[in-house]
């Protein structure tokens, strides 16, 4: 990308620049912090054919995030992805799973990673924290050890595809705060991740109940995720490669801007200093073929309408309405991946938000 390119994709606020896509809502973990769990295992996935018109109808974009689901109970999640590649010209694709599938997710890694040698592709495996904890929050009897079999095995990838980033996701709710520090070390200490991502719990949970903790425990929520992002972006910036350093930089620059964000709306009860662009930088597709702006509201278009072409459906009078009604009513969204595309448009807010203490 010219220096040119990345000015007009900086300071376009009608660019997008990210799509989340569910690309199955099949499921084999009955995750009781999930949002999504009243559309999950209803059989309602879009076939090959429609996601390769989804992907011929986009603009070229940067980001690619799946999501789920449980996104390696695809087969054809390789094939998915050179679609998004070939005619999107994505340079980052993110997938999260929850590893109960060893073999499976490291023969779909590799898969991609070799057929997809110029993207950036960045594997999360999800990890509640230590074994009774994760187990009781997800729902499977032995998935704990299944899931750090499989982050070993990703791990050990690293050294044949230099595009593979690995990364452990772990959620943020009531019945994880007491071990989040002592689960935190012990990952450093053990793993060469990437990152060690700290997602607060968000949406119409299963049990509610996780959702349940003070300001207090918000704070030292904060705390650790000032220092865990402090560790990896040092480990990450000693690459002897600039444009890594600069992307590593930038990247942890980014992740103190959720985390300021997150820490004003849920401690201050402040809104962000920076324009929501869902829908504009930053959109959905469900596992239904329905397109929306945001991840969290419930208004939706549906593509099988528009023959799957997102830019038409995205040039709807709905979808534009929805857009607008964002506008209008700013929401209490802690969500990382909207903060992070909206704020990265933003220069004045992005700066204004670092500088908050």
């Amino acid at each position: 990308m010219t220096i040119l390119k990345m000015w007009r994709a900086l300071f376009n606020r009608q660019q997008l620049d990210t799509l989340i896509f569910f690309i199955t809502d099949r499921c084999n973990s009955r995750c009781r912090s999930c949002f999504y769990w009243q559309n999950l295992n209803q059989h309602s996935d879009l076939s090959l054919d429609k996601i390769n018109k989804m992907a011929t109808s986009l603009p070229r974009f940067t980001s690619l995030l799946i999501s789920g689901g449980e996104p390696s109970l695809r087969d054809d999640l390789p094939e998915i992805i050179n679609a998004f590649s070939k005619h999107s010209s994505i340079s980052f694709v993110s997938i999260p799973t929850n590893g109960l599938l060893t073999d499976k997710v490291v023969m779909l890694v590799k898969k991609i990673c070799s057929t997809n040698t110029q993207l950036v592709v960045t594997i999360s495996v999800s990890i509640d924290g230590f074994e009774k904890t994760s187990e009781d929050i997800r729902g499977i009897p032995g998935g704990w050890a299944r899931s750090i079999t499989t982050l070993k095995k990703l791990l050990a990838l690293k050294k044949n595809f230099s595009n593979l980033r690995v990364a452990v996701n772990t959620l943020v709710c009531r019945e994880t705060l007491d071990t989040l520090t002592e689960f935190s070390d012990y990952l450093i200490k053990n793993y060469s991740l990437d990152a060690h991502n700290l997602e607060i719990i968000r949406g119409d949970a299963r049990d509610p109940s996780l959702k349940e903790f003070g300001p207090r425990e918000l704070q030292k929520i904060f705390d650790l995720e000032k220092k865990i992002h402090l560790h990896y972006f040092k480990k990450n910036f000693k690459s002897p490669n600039t444009l890594r350093r600069i992307y590593h930089l930038a990247i942890y620059l980014l992740s103190l801007v959720v985390m300021k964000t997150q820490r004003r709306l849920l401690l201050k009860k402040q809104p962000w200093l920076f324009d929501c662009l869902a829908g504009r930088t930053i959109m959905v597709v469900d596992s239904r073929g329905y397109l929306k702006a945001c991840e969290l509201r419930p208004a939706a278009v549906d593509l099988f309408h528009y023959d799957y072409n997102i830019t038409k459906a995205q040039n709807s009078e709905d979808f534009k309405a929805e857009i607008e009604t964002i506008k209008k009513t700013p929401c209490p969204c802690t969500h990382g991946c909207f903060i992070n595309s909206s704020v990265r448009h933003e220069p004045l807010g992005l700066i204004k938000t670092l500088l908050l203490r």
